[in-house]
C-alpha cells in the first residue's frame, strides 16, 4: 500500500514539475553574468492551442508578444500614441524569459526609447534584433551571451552599458554610428567571432575591457575624442590594423596589451598620457611614431615590443616612466627630443640592440638600472643639465667604450653605474664650452610680406662659429609681429608689418656635445629691416 501511495505521488510530483516555470539558480561576477543551473521550460500543448501560437502580455508601458511559429518576440508601447521605455530587468527577470527557448527573432517598435538591462541576457537562440530609431540606450547586459550574428545600432543610441553585448560569439562586424557617447565596461567583451570595429567620431568613452579578448579581431578604427580605457582590446591577437584619430584623449592601462599582431601604430599628439603596460609585448611592432603632443608614457607602456628597431620620443614628454621600453631587443636607435627631463628606473633595460642613443640637453635624472644589459651601446653622452644618475644604470653594458660626462657629475655617480662594462672604458670629461653666438641683420622685403609670412632660417639670423651643437633659443623682446622658434631658431616676420628697423633680443645657449659643457645663456641682438 505505502508503495502505491509513493508511486503515485511520484507521478503527481512529474506532472507539476513539467508545469512549473523553468528553475534557475544564478549570479553575477565581474564579467558579466554567470548561470550556476538552468532547467528548460516546455510550455504545456494546451497553453499553445488556447493562445493559437501567440503569447501576449503587458509589461509596464510595454506590450509585447511571441509568434511560436515565427519564433519572433514584438515588443511595442501598450498606447500607441505615446513613447514607452522598457524596465530593467534582473538576471532572468524578463516576462519572456520562461520563452527564451522558443525566441530566435527580435522586433523592437518604434516608440519605445531604450533596451532594458538583462533584456535578453542568455536567449541562448536569439540571432536577429531589429532597434526602431529612436532607441537611446542599450542597457547592462541586454543582449549578453545571445547567438546575434549582426546588430544595426541606430543613430539616437547615445549609450552602450557594460556587458551589453557579452559574450555575443556571433557578432563579426561592428560599426557604431553618430551619436554614440559610451562604451561601456566589457560591452563587447568575449566577442571572439568579430574582425572589424568601427568607433564613430563622437564616442568619447569606451570602457575598461570594453572588447577584451576579442582574439580574431584585425582591424580597429577610433574615429572621436575618446578616452580609452583600461584592458579595452587588450589580447586582440589578430589585430594588425589600429587608427587612432586626432582627438582620441588617453590610452588607458594595458589598452592593447598582447595584441601582437600589430606592426605600424602612430598616437596622435591630442593623447595626454598613455597608460602602464598599454601596449606591452606588442611583439610585432616595428614602426612607432609618437607625435609632439603626447605628455605622458606609463610605466612598462611598451616593454617588450622586441621587433621595434628605432625611436622618437617628442619632447612634450617630460618623463618617461619607469621600465617604458624595457627589453625592447630589436631597438637599434633613439633619441630624446629636448624637453624630455627624467629617464626613470629601468626605462630601456635589456634593449640588447641598442647601438644609438642621444641624450638631450634638459634631462636632469636617470634612473636606477636605465640602461642595464644594453650590451650594444658603444658610446654615450651624459649632459652637462643631468644632476642625478641611479646605481647600476650602464652596468653589463659589454661594448660601452665611451662615456662623456661632467667631472661634477662623475663625482656623484655610484661606480656601480659602469660595473660590468670593459676594463678599457673611456671616461671623457666635459670641457668648458668656447662657442661664440652673435646677432645678425636680416633684411625682408615689404612687398612679399603684403601677401604672406617671411621666415628667416637661423643661420641668416645668428653667427655661431661651432655648428656641430644643438642651439636653444628664448625671445626676451622685441615687435610682437616677430617671433623666434625655440628649436631651431627660425624668426618669422607676421604678414603687413610696416616699413622700418626692428631690434629683437634672445637668449641663445649651445646644448654642448660629446667634448663640451652646455655653454650657458647670452643674450644677443638681432635686426630686422622690413624695406
Amino acid at each position: 500500500m505505502k508503495l502505491k501511495r509513493l508511486a503515485s505521488f511520484l507521478v503527481i510530483l512529474a506532472v507539476t514539475a513539467e508545469m512549473l516555470p523553468c528553475t534557475v539558480l544564478a549570479f553575477e561576477s565581474d564579467k558579466g553574468p554567470e548561470i550556476a543551473v538552468i532547467t528548460k521550460t516546455v510550455l504545456p500543448e494546451d497553453d499553445r492551442a488556447n493562445s493559437g501560437g501567440i503569447v501576449t502580455g503587458i509589461t509596464g508601458d510595454i506590450k509585447w508578444s511571441i509568434n511560436e511559429e515565427t519564433k519572433t518576440l514584438t515588443i511595442s508601447p501598450k498606447n500607441k500614441k505615446k513613447k514607452a521605455s522598457m524596465p530593467d530587468f534582473t538576471y532572468f527577470g524578463a516576462p519572456w524569459s520562461n520563452y527564451y527557448f522558443v525566441i530566435e527573432n527580435v522586433v523592437i517598435s518604434n516608440g519605445i526609447t531604450n533596451v532594458g538591462s538583462y533584456a535578453f541576457c542568455d536567449c541562448t537562440f536569439l540571432k536577429s534584433v531589429k532597434l526602431p530609431s529612436g532607441i537611446k540606450k542599450i542597457g547592462q547586459s541586454a543582449f549578453a551571451r545571445t547567438r546575434i550574428e549582426k546588430i544595426r545600432i541606430p543613430n539616437t543610441v547615445t549609450s552602450i552599458e557594460k556587458w551589453a553585448f557579452y559574450d555575443c560569439t556571433g557578432l563579426t562586424n561592428l560599426s557604431l554610428p553618430n551619436g554614440v557617447k559610451t562604451v561601456g565596461e566589457a560591452a563587447f567583451a568575449g566577442c571572439d567571432g568579430l574582425y572589424s570595429v568601427t568607433l564613430s567620431k563622437t564616442v568619447t568613452k569606451i570602457g575598461s575591457e570594453a572588447f577584451d579578448g576579442c582574439e580574431k579581431l584585425e582591424t580597429v578604427e577610433i574615429l572621436g575624442p575618446a578616452d580609452i580605457g583600461s584592458y579595452a582590446f587588450r589580447k586582440a591577437g589578430s589585430l594588425s590594423i589600429l587608427k587612432l584619430a586626432k582627438g582620441v584623449r588617453s590610452i588607458g592601462n594595458s589598452a592593447f596589451e598582447g595584441c601582437h599582431s600589430l606592426t605600424s601604430l602612430t598616437v596622435p599628439g591630442s593623447v595626454v598620457s598613455i597608460g602602464d603596460y598599454a601596449f606591452e609585448s606588442c611583439s610585432g611592432l616595428l614602426k612607432l611614431t609618437i607625435q609632439d603632443g603626447v605628455r605622458k608614457i606609463g610605466p612598462f607602456a611598451f616593454a617588450n615590443c622586441c621587433s621595434l628597431q628605432s625611436l622618437t620620443v617628442p619632447g612634450s614628454v617630460s618623463v618617461i616612466d619607469t621600465g617604458a621600453f624595457s627589453y625592447c631587443t630589436g631597438l637599434v636607435t633613439v633619441k630624446l627630443q629636448r624637453g624630455v627631463t627624467s629617464i626613470g628606473d629601468k626605462a630601456f633595460e635589456d634593449c640588447t640592440m641598442l647601438e644609438n642613443l642621444t641624450i638631450p640637453y634638459g634631462v636632469r635624472s636617470i634612473g636606477i638600472i636605465a640602461f642595464t644589459e644594453n650590451i650594444s651601446l658603444k658610446e654615450v653622452t651624459i649632459p652637462s643639465s643631468v644632476t642625478e644618475i641611479g646605481y647600476s644604470v650602464f652596468s653589463g653594458c659589454k661594448r660601452l667604450g665611451k662615456v662623456n660626462i661632467t667631472q661634477e657629475m662623475l663625482d656623484k655617480t655610484d661606480a656601480s653605474a659602469w660595473a660590468g662594462c670593459p676594463a678599457t672604458l673611456i671616461i671623457n670629461i666635459l670641457q668648458d664650452n668656447p662657442v661664440k653666438i652673435k646677432g645678425k641683420t636680416a633684411t625682408v622685403r615689404s612687398k612679399a610680406l603684403k601677401k604672406k609670412n617671411q621666415t628667416i632660417p637661423a643661420s641668416g639670423a645668428f653667427s655661431v662659429n661651432m655648428k656641430d651643437q644643438e642651439l636653444l633659443f628664448v625671445k626676451v623682446s622685441g615687435n610682437s609681429n616677430i617671433t623666434v622658434n625655440s628649436n631651431n631658431g627660425k624668426v618669422t616676420v607676421k604678414k603687413k608689418l610696416k616699413k622700418g628697423t626692428y631690434k629683437v633680443k634672445v637668449k641663445v645657449m649651445a646644448a654642448g656635445n660629446g667634448n663640451y659643457k652646455a655653454s650657458g645663456w647670452k643674450t644677443v641682438t638681432v635686426k630686422i629691416r622690413v624695406k
